[in-house]
């Protein structure tokens, strides 16, 4: 007889029951979830397995001898109370005065325990030992009983099915969803291994560990036998399942797209409690508040060059103005002077007045067009010099520009002066090309939109053609 872990007995037997010693005829599962798909894996003729409820308010409550009940795609094993238990399974009726009354079957309802094997209760702030406090206890028919806060489903044939936590229902997208129900829609996709699902700052964050062998740090192995940089879908798990088609079913599972959004967090393996070999929810949202303290920092660097590119557009906007419309001004002064000395010549004939006001007109506008281009054109350029900057800081390639830009008698803050020179001096058939280059450049480092920068990447290149 062997009791273990869920996570344990896949780590310990990656390829299942033909490779567990042959001294093993039951195996006892607890502490954790044990999906169907597990058990059903290990349970063959030599092996029996029985997966047992059992928590740290109460001992042994619950046995499943692994048959199963199936509601859509979510499998769940099928459990039993012990016979000596006392037990009961309660709903909280809504109303003004709220009572307490025996779920029937078809109903879920809130397990209750009483007897000897349940826990006198939790620390108090006063270092106490007692049920008083945390609403962990109910008096029903002048009986003192422990609140699990454990759901389970009465099956009208006999049998109860574990719901979730009474405490586990979290808020998203205006809705309240059973965090426990959306752990278990993930674990039942076909491909996933373990999952853990945190209500997040921005929404719903799971964490999700795909069919691989968990060695060598997890990094799994794959069928050649050499180590997995990734997490890999095995064939003696998934079939035939690719990972991409793995993610996009856990997607399916989870709640449609909201405001809030949900993320997955792909791993190659969980963190555990060292006592109960559990998953360890508070390293994982540990995990989610390094991240998210890493997105802050990342926007409060981009807030920080935004702002120093606001400061550098209000320091030199009429300096751009002037050095970006200038060179377009001068040459259409000189353009007007030359064709007003051909017509002095004769070299060209006389136009009429509503030919020579036609022309005026057009090469305003063409002035005006080519001038407004150019300004425009000069905060992308600036803004992606200045991210290209920050970026490359201290790097050789970029120590090395510098110093060449100072040995010529130029400033070496290059990124407040050069956008205006490409702005006002850079050919008009070029200008258009930069520009889609800088904002492409922009969209992979600032917006990090991989597929934006490809598509304006790809205009440029076609522009160029």
């Amino acid at each position: 007889v062997l009791g273990v872990v869920p996570s344990q007995l896949r780590g310990a037997w990656p390829d299942g029951p033909s490779t567990a010693p042959k001294s093993v005829h039951t195996l006892v599962v607890w502490a954790d979830k044990c999906p169907p798909e597990l058990s059903r894996r290990w349970k063959t003729p030599r092996i029996q397995v029985i997966d047992l409820l059992i928590a740290s308010e109460y001992w042994l409550a619950l046995h499943s001898d692994c048959s199963t009940w199936s509601d859509g795609p979510v499998e769940k094993h099928i459990y039993r109370a012990l016979p000596t238990l006392d037990v009961r399974f309660l709903i909280e009726s809504a109303g003004p005065s709220p009572s307490l009354r025996d779920a029937t079957p078809g109903e879920v309802g809130e397990m209750y325990l009483s007897g000897p094997t349940t826990s006198p209760g939790y620390v108090c702030p006063d270092g106490c030992v007692s049920l008083d406090f945390h609403d962990a206890s109910r008096t029903i028919d002048g009986k003192l009983y422990l609140r699990t806060r454990d759901q389970l489903l009465l099956l009208k044939g006999g049998g109860l099915v574990y719901s979730g936590r009474a405490d586990s229902m979290m808020k998203h997208g205006g809705q309240w969803v059973d965090a426990d129900a959306l752990q278990d829609a993930v674990v039942a996709v076909p491909g996933v291994t373990q999952a853990a699902v945190l209500p997040g700052a921005q929404g719903i964050d799971a964490f999700v560990v795909l069919h691989s062998v968990v060695i060598n740090g997890g990094a799994g192995h794959t069928d050649d036998g050499s180590v997995a940089k990734r997490p890999c879908c095995r064939s003696a798990f998934a079939g035939s399942a690719a990972p991409f088609r793995v993610l996009a079913a856990v997607r399916r599972a989870l709640p449609a797209s909201t405001p809030g959004g949900c993320r997955i967090h792909l791993r190659t393996e969980l963190p555990l409690n060292a006592a109960t070999a559990k998953i360890d929810r508070k390293a994982l949202q540990a995990e989610l508040e390094a991240i998210n303290d890493s997105r802050r920092q990342h926007e409060d660097r981009q807030t920080a060059l935004e702002d120093r590119a606001v400061s550098c557009y209000g320091l030199w906007a009429r300096l751009s103005a002037g050095l970006v419309c200038g060179p377009a001004l001068s040459a259409a002064a000189l353009r007007m002077v030359w064709e007003s000395t051909r017509l002095l010549v004769g070299t060209v004939p006389t136009p009429t007045p509503a030919q020579l006001s036609f022309e005026i007109m057009f090469a305003v506008a063409r002035l005006g067009v080519a001038s407004a281009g150019r300004l425009m054109a000069a905060p992308e350029l600036h803004a992606a010099a200045v991210f290209l900057e920050e970026r490359w800081k201290g790097h050789p390639w970029m120590t090395a520009f510098v110093d060449a830009l100072r040995r010529r008698g130029l400033p070496g803050a290059w990124a407040r002066w050069l956008p205006l020179l490409l702005a006002a001096f850079l050919p008009t058939s070029w200008l258009p090309r930069l520009v889609l280059l800088a904002g492409s450049y922009l969209a992979r480092t600032r917006e990090r939109d991989a597929l934006l920068a490809a598509g304006l990447a790809s205009a440029a290149a076609i522009s160029t053609a």
